[in-house]
C-alpha cells in the first residue's frame, strides 16, 4: 500500500474505497451497495490479522457513509471498534517517525467523535461522465515546457532504451546506445482530433461509459510555433507500443506502429506538463486528409491510451529519429 499523509484518504486503500463509494451508491441503495463493496474487498476484509490496509478500509467507508448522510450502524460500529483500538496505527509506529504517529492518532480521534454525532442528510452521489475535450477536426497547438526533474530522463538527449526488434531488423544495444534522441523541452508540437471512443466508466456500473477524444500526432517538433497552413502540409506519426518479453531485464520483444491515440482528460489540466491552445474548429478537411493516408498504410488501427502526453512525446520523436538514422524504413 502507498502512504503519502497522516489524513484520513491518504493512502491507496482508501482512495480506492472513495472512488468506489461514488461509483457504487450513485446507483445503488446503502445495503445493496454496502454488499458490492464488500465482495469487492473481500480478499482484504478475510484476512485473520488487522493491518493499516484493512483498517484504512473502514476509516475510509466509515467517513465517506457519514458525510454523505448514508452511514449505517454496522459500518458505525466496526469503524468505532478500530478506532479504540488505533487498529492500523502499529504499521506507523514501525517506521519511527513519532510525529507522524501523532498525528495520524489525532485524525482517528477526529474520526471517532465524528462518528459518533448524528449524521448529515442523505446526499446520494450522482454519476459524471467524462464528455470528449475537442471536437472532430480541432487542431491543438501546444508547447513543452522548460521544466525539468529527476524523474525527467524521458526528455533527455541522452535517453537510452533497451534494444529492440523492428519488424526484422535487429538493433544491438552497442549500436543503438550512440543515436540521440530529441530534446522536447520548449518546443512547439500539434494534435488533430480526429473523432471519440467511449470506455467503461467504472467496474461497478454496467451500461455507464467515459467517452475521450481520439487524436493523431502531426509530425512537426519546432521552436517555432507552426500555422495551421503548415500543419495542413504535414504529415502524420504513429505512436509506438511495446511487447516486454522479460520486464525485470528490460528485454522487448516486439514493437508495434498504431496511429491514433487517446489523451485522459487530466492531460489538458493547467498544471500539466502541457500548454495547449485550439488553433481551429471543425477543420474537416484534415480529418479527411488523415483518414486518406491511413487507408493507404499498413498500420494497426488500435487506439493507444496513456494518462500522461509526455511518454507519448518522447516515443514517437525518440524512436522515429533512431529509426531513419539506422536506416530502418517506418
Amino acid at each position: 500500500m502507498g502512504t503519502w499523509g497522516t489524513g484520513i484518504y491518504s493512502d491507496d486503500t482508501a482512495e480506492e474505497v472513495r472512488d468506489a463509494c461514488k461509483d457504487i451508491f450513485a446507483v445503488y441503495d446503502v445495503n445493496e451497495g454496502c454488499k458490492i463493496l464488500f465482495q469487492s474487498f473481500k480478499e482484504l476484509l478475510e484476512q485473520d490479522f488487522i493491518d493499516n490496509d484493512c483498517a484504512s478500509f473502514w476509516y475510509a467507508l466509515s467517513d465517506w457513509l457519514w458525510k454523505h448522510g448514508m452511514l449505517t450502524e454496522f459500518v458505525k460500529e466496526k469503524a468505532v471498534e478500530l478506532l479504540n483500538e488505533y487498529a492500523g496505527v502499529k504499521d506507523w509506529e514501525e517506521s519511527g517517525n513519532e510525529k507522524d504517529v501523532a498525528k495520524h492518532k489525532k485524525v482517528l480521534d477526529s474520526l471517532k467523535k465524528q462518528l459518533l454525532a448524528p449524521q448529515p442528510p442523505l446526499k446520494k452521489p450522482k454519476i459524471c461522465l467524462k464528455k470528449p475535450k475537442h471536437k472532430v477536426g480541432d487542431i491543438i497547438i501546444f508547447k513543452a515546457t522548460d521544466y525539468h526533474d529527476e524523474w525527467d530522463s524521458a526528455w533527455k538527449i541522452q535517453n537510452i532504451r533497451p534494444p529492440f526488434m523492428f519488424k526484422s531488423s535487429i538493433i544491438s544495444k552497442s549500436k543503438y546506445k550512440e543515436i540521440n534522441g530529441y530534446d522536447a523541452h520548449g518546443k512547439h508540437m500539434a494534435i488533430l482530433c480526429i473523432g471519440s471512443e467511449k470506455m467503461p466508466h467504472s467496474k461497478y456500473i454496467p451500461d455507464a461509459f467515459d467517452e475521450y477524444s481520439v487524436y493523431v500526432w502531426y509530425n512537426y517538433l519546432s521552436e517555432s510555433e507552426p500555422s495551421v497552413e503548415q500543419l495542413n502540409s504535414c504529415g502524420f506519426l504513429p505512436m509506438v507500443k511495446w511487447t516486454m518479453k522479460d520486464y525485470n531485464r528490460s528485454i522487448t520483444d516486439s514493437i508495434t506502429w498504431v496511429y491514433q491515440f487517446s489523451l485522459m482528460e487530466e492531460s489538458f489540466r493547467s498544471d500539466s506538463y502541457i500548454e495547449f491552445e485550439s488553433k481551429s474548429r471543425g477543420n474537416i478537411e484534415e480529418v479527411n486528409r488523415f483518414h486518406q493516408l491511413f487507408s493507404k498504410k499498413n498500420y494497426l488501427e488500435d487506439c493507444y491510451d496513456e494518462l500522461f502526453l509526455i511518454w507519448m512525446f518522447y516515443t514517437v520523436f525518440e524512436e522515429v529519429s533512431r529509426a531513419e538514422m539506422l536506416h530502418l524504413n517506418i
